[in-house]
């Protein structure tokens, strides 16, 4: 029993340290682009860690878009630093390479860099588009709008009920 408890902590130890190769070769702002679904610049606005994926979890407002439009607000996934993940920090802008199966992941060989290192690439991937307001965000100021719309309707309909329909007394 003694022999078996020593393994398993030996083994979920091993598991636990366990370090992937992560030797990568700078790319060129052009193998960047053309490895990564998209590409943005924005300012890190949330740090937390993803437990669920395993790694780091990033919030950030969008600045400009290469590739493919992005939302104003992304979240960004990568995984923890010594699996290769890219660490960035809250309130620094990056220029962000991102590739998208299930969600937007990055990670170091990605050729992520800090906004006042990526002048090199910005020259080499010109100006971006502007971000767009998320489809999400569109449909809340609808909703508000509407519900704002119905809202004055309803209170002109009582104002004018009690107004002319009065009750003779």
């Amino acid at each position: 029993m003694r022999y078996l408890l020593i393994s398993l902590t030996v083994f979920l130890t091993a598991c636990m340290t366990r370090q992937e190769d992560c030797s990568c070769e700078a790319l060129s702002p052009e193998e960047a682009i053309a490895k990564a679904d998209y590409a943005f610049t924005g300012e890190c606005t949330y740090v937390n860690t993803n437990w669920i994926s395993g790694g780091w979890k990033y919030s950030f407002r969008v600045d400009s878009t290469w590739k493919r439009g992005a939302d104003q607000f992304l979240v960004v996934n990568s995984p923890w630093e010594n699996n290769c993940g890219y660490m960035f920090e809250k309130g620094k802008k990056y220029l962000v390479y991102v590739s998208r199966k299930f969600s937007s992941r990055t990670n170091r060989c990605m050729g992520n860099k800090e906004l006042d290192m990526a002048g090199a690439d910005l020259v080499v991937l010109g100006p971006g588009d502007h971000t767009r307001t998320s489809s999400a965000v569109q449909m809340m100021y609808w909703t508000i709008g509407l519900l704002g719309f119905f809202s004055v309707l309803l209170v002109a309909a009582v104002v004018l009920r009690q107004r002319i329909w009065k009750p003779k007394s």
